[in-house]
């Protein structure tokens, strides 16, 4: 019994050693899309706003974001949806820009919104900016993101189009 809470706790221990090295980030990001919606039969424009809290961990390179959008659809009589919105960006390359206090990232991922059901695939490419020197876990960012993917409903069809999003993200444990 005793040998078995004492590998409980070291278990414990390495765990909690472990986790407090890693570097978590939370941030804050306003999107804007605009894309062409079609139903197969029409073309449509869409414009998305998008405020999304974006949770993220080094050493792993999945970024997860989480947001209300509102989406608007057509120009002449629009429909409007409010939708939350989920993301999941896998980032493949990440790397400084030299000396400056510029960095940059490539990444692959997916988005999922509800009510309006959609999914799809989306390619972050970002610029981050430490505007403090002395701070390094402050960053400014922009992200360009081309977007493709589907509504199931309301409304059906193919959407395809580009996400321009700037923000802010904190790293603890830096």
């Amino acid at each position: 019994m005793r040998k078995t809470v004492l590998l409980a706790l070291v278990a414990l221990a390495l765990s909690a050693a472990t986790c407090a090295a890693l570097e978590a980030a939370i941030g804050g990001q306003y999107d804007y899309q605009l894309s062409v919606l079609t139903n197969f039969t029409a073309f449509f424009p869409l414009q998305v706003h998008t405020a999304r809290l974006d949770l993220r961990a080094w050493p792993y390179p999945l970024q997860l974001g989480m947001g209300v959008s509102r989406l608007i659809i057509g120009s002449s009589s629009p429909i409007s949806f409010i939708n939350a919105v989920l993301t999941a960006d896998y980032w493949l390359l990440d790397f400084p820009l030299g000396s400056l206090p510029l960095s940059m990232h490539l990444g692959a991922g997916v988005w999922v919104s509800v009510p309006a059901f959609g999914l799809g695939i989306r390619g972050p490419v970002g610029l981050r900016l430490r505007p403090i020197p002395a701070d390094k876990g402050f960053e400014v960012f922009l992200e360009v993101v081309p977007t493709i993917g589907g509504y199931i409903a309301p409304p059906l069809g193919l959407v395809a189009g580009a996400t321009a999003g700037l923000g802010i993200r904190y790293w603890f444990g830096r």
